[in-house]
């Protein structure tokens, strides 16, 4: 879900959220026109490159840090969200 922007052009983009945001859906008001329909977006259609680059770095570090903290005696919730998040 995150490469989708990739794979769609920035016109068909812009089109499927204007017509999602365009009318009331349950408790979220119509956004069109509004800044709100800004700040929703421009995130989603930014999330790949973000990603990309976290994924890239993510890549080179290999399990030596996890591995590291394992010896050291943490358990496994602690190096889930100290080292890999």
């Amino acid at each position: 879900l995150t490469f989708l922007p990739y794979l769609v052009p920035g016109i068909a983009f812009a089109v499927a959220y204007l017509s999602l945001f365009a009318v009331p859906r349950g408790p979220i008001p119509a956004l069109y026109g509004t800044a709100a329909i800004l700040v929703l977006i421009y995130p989603a259609e930014q999330m790949p490159f973000a990603s990309r680059a976290g994924i890239s770095s993510m890549m080179q570090l290999g399990p030596d840090p996890e591995e590291a903290a394992q010896v050291a005696g943490a358990g496994w919730w602690r190096r889930m969200v100290g080292i890999i998040l």
